[in-house]
């Protein structure tokens, strides 16, 4: 540079470029300082590009965004559009918890509202930050207003992260399923494993048995059929709900397929999967085999995959064979799932513990169910009256007075919940309505109450 008669500015910044090139970028950031004293130029928006480039990359993504936001509104280049993505990309990935996504989200709105169009990367790792903290309506928010407002046009990495986003949550089961059939319109070979799983995971959220057994068919003879893939298939058919499913907490199933009809597939695709894989089975795909055959009350089952299969039970496993036990009402299993978790040193769980004592409870043992109780507590629980309610409603059928006092010692009580005050004029609504038919007899106006 020193050799030519006139040195511009692009002769420097290209000199500069070499520097971060080959791996000096100290001496790069060192030279900038001086250009005018060793150059005689002034740095220029390409020269602030540079630096925030390298700033980036020495992992100081305040100074790089302290140069861009030193940018006159609406001028950035196209390279500055690009290093402002890799910058929101850099916060987003690195996620570690809820509080993290404020300022994640902030950055974004300054990078949103100063490109002319959006990186579809950019915002792929937007909405997959969002959807893992269940901010699942925002993530849609972010993608309608990148395509609408910024031109963006969706490609595979968007449509993915509106699909594990959707999967997150139930009310978007219908938006998971639209973005799959977007991602097989667009580029059906590059479906990946993920996207089966994630697929997967939104039919759990709804006990949508069909399209998940549809789905497994669908890549059963295929590569796709990866471990996750496998998991999430047996996960869904372990959250399926019947009408007499007592873990049936959701509002609604669109499964139209019986324990034993459940059961029996979950049988035949996991004896497949060993066929193809030997014993080379992963303890999730175990995991997720014994929670659908408990959830399917497949006891025999359920018995043969916990103590002949895995070979190291967790927590889950050990809960999973107790709930088993609960929901049978047999002492038996129970008594073998506590035998295993002792032999092989599992911690109990607080839903291991509270199906232990309902199935003394149901079985009128309640002095053992008093004792799992202070089991309980010395294990570092703190139980309530509500949890363990079974067990304070077959003490009060039974008129086992002291062992309910003993009871609500062991545990906190009740929460008192305030007084409705409009059921003191519902009550009198009734009363009237009841005199009013008494008088006028089946032609008597109605009130203001579903009472008649």
């Amino acid at each position: 540079i020193q050799k030519l008669e006139i040195v511009r500015i692009d002769h420097v910044n290209d000199y500069l470029e070499t520097l971060k090139s080959d791996g000096k970028a100290d001496a790069a950031l060192a030279l900038v300082p001086k250009l005018q004293q060793v150059f005689g130029v002034n740095p220029d928006s390409r020269t602030e590009t540079i630096v925030a480039e390298i700033a980036l990359l020495k992992a100081k993504p305040k100074e790089a965004l302290a140069l861009l936001h030193a940018r006159p509104k609406g001028i950035l280049s196209a390279r500055d559009e690009a290093l402002f993505g890799q910058l929101v990309v850099k916060l987003f990935a690195g996620l570690k918890c809820e509080q993290d996504l404020y300022p994640a989200m902030d950055l974004y709105e300054a990078y949103i509202s100063r490109v002319k169009v959006a990186n579809p990367e950019v915002i792929a790792k937007v909405i997959t930050g969002l959807g893992k903290y269940r901010f699942v309506e925002r993530g849609f928010r972010v993608f309608r207003e990148a395509r609408e407002d910024k031109m963006m046009v969706p490609d595979y990495k968007c449509l993915s992260a509106l699909l594990y986003a959707a999967s997150r949550v139930k009310e978007y089961y219908r938006e998971a399923v639209d973005a799959f059939r977007q991602l097989c319109l667009l580029q059906s070979d590059r479906v990946t494993p993920y996207d089966y799983s994630n697929l997967l995971g939104a039919c759990s959220k709804v006990g949508d048995m069909k399209t998940a057994i549809l789905v497994y068919q669908h890549v059963k003879n295929t590569d796709k059929l990866s471990e996750y893939v496998m998991s999430s298939f047996l996960y869904a058919l372990a959250s399926t709900e019947c009408e007499s499913s007592k873990y049936s907490k959701r509002p609604y199933s669109v499964q139209a397929l019986g324990r034993s009809d459940i059961s029996q597939v979950a049988v035949e695709a996991f004896n497949d999967y060993l066929q193809s894989n030997g014993d080379n089975v992963n303890e999730r795909i175990l995991s997720a085999y014994l929670a659908c055959q408990t959830v399917q009350l497949n006891a025999s089952e359920s018995k043969r995959c916990l103590f002949e299969l895995v070979k190291t039970p967790r927590p889950n496993d050990i809960e999973n064979y107790l709930r088993l036990a609960d929901t049978l009402t047999n002492p038996e299993i129970m008594q073998e799932g506590l035998a295993l978790a002792e032999r092989k040193d599992v911690k109990l769980t607080l839903l291991a513990y509270r199906a232990i004592i309902r199935v003394f409870a149901k079985s009128k043992m309640f002095q053992e169910a008093i004792d799992w109780v202070k089991r309980m507590k010395a294990a570092g629980f703190d139980p309530t009256a509500e949890q363990l309610k079974t067990l304070h409603r077959t003490l009060a059928e039974e008129g086992l007075d002291d062992l309910k006092r003993e009871f609500f010692s062991l545990v906190k009580p009740y929460p008192r919940k305030p007084k409705n005050p409009y059921y003191p004029w519902r009550e009198r609504s009734f009363r009237i309505a009841d005199e009013m038919k008494k008088a006028y007899g089946p032609n008597a106006p109605k009130l203001a109450t579903n009472h008649l």
